[in-house]
């Protein structure tokens, strides 16, 4: 049985509920979407993905983080959406070279209107080859801060209730970088980035790290004693 119950002002006629049987036909619920310029990159090419909300109500501000796996990928640019009245907010700025980022942008003066929206783009290099995982996910105060979340001007926030992901599978094989370092007296070096860093014994006064080729190294020295 299909019941339907509607009004008409200034001959217009508007839809206020369609029942099917004994349930109603809800709007879609927003959702976040990952999209990439390209879904197979060889070592060292870029892919420039896009953060969407589609099916959001209107809005002013958001929150969306893209979370990237630990190794073989890493950020190198990340730009606002498409809205230009949208702007960076400190808070959830992409660092290049990042494993894990967000954006802000908003509107003070009034809501965007409902629909899909670009709200950003982040580009991420291959590094090594394999398949990487990169994920959306939805707000959540403790893991993920500034995940999927819609603030309307003057209204309550709402949570994006699905996030996304999105495949990426790299090709070729990897190159490596070697950095090579004079010991400082009574220490030794150390890599506090990447995580994956392939940290070389001493030998003959100096050190020497591997590195995928693009990635950034962040060393420190080590006192000898707590090796």
């Amino acid at each position: 049985m299909l019941t339907v119950r509607c009004t008409r002002s200034a001959a217009r006629l508007v839809l206020l509920a369609i029942i099917v049987g004994t349930g109603i036909l809800a709007a879609a619920e927003p959702r976040l979407v990952l999209t990439a310029s390209a879904t197979e990159v060889a070592v060292g090419g870029t892919v420039t993905v896009t953060v969407s909300v589609a099916n959001a109500p209107p809005f002013s501000c958001f929150g969306a983080t893209v979370v990237l796996p630990a190794t073989g990928i890493s950020t190198t640019d990340q730009a606002a959406g498409a809205t230009p009245t949208w702007v960076a907010d400190s808070r959830g700025i992409l660092v290049p070279g990042a494993r894990f980022g967000g954006y802000h942008g908003y509107d003070p003066a009034s809501n965007h209107p409902a629909g899909t929206h670009v709200l950003g783009t982040v580009t991420v290099r291959a590094s090594r080859p394999g398949t990487y995982l990169l994920r959306a996910p939805p707000y959540d105060a403790d893991t993920a801060p500034f995940g999927g979340i819609l603030l309307p001007a003057a209204s309550t926030s709402r949570v994006i209730p699905a996030g996304a992901e999105l495949t990426i599978t790299v090709t070729g094989d990897a190159v490596a970088r070697a950095i090579t370092m004079a010991l400082p007296p009574d220490h030794v070096w150390g890599a506090l980035a990447p995580a994956d860093a392939d940290v070389g014994l001493p030998a003959g006064g100096v050190q020497v790290i591997a590195v995928d080729r693009w990635q950034d190294a962040l060393l420190a020295p080590v006192p000898a004693v707590n090796q």
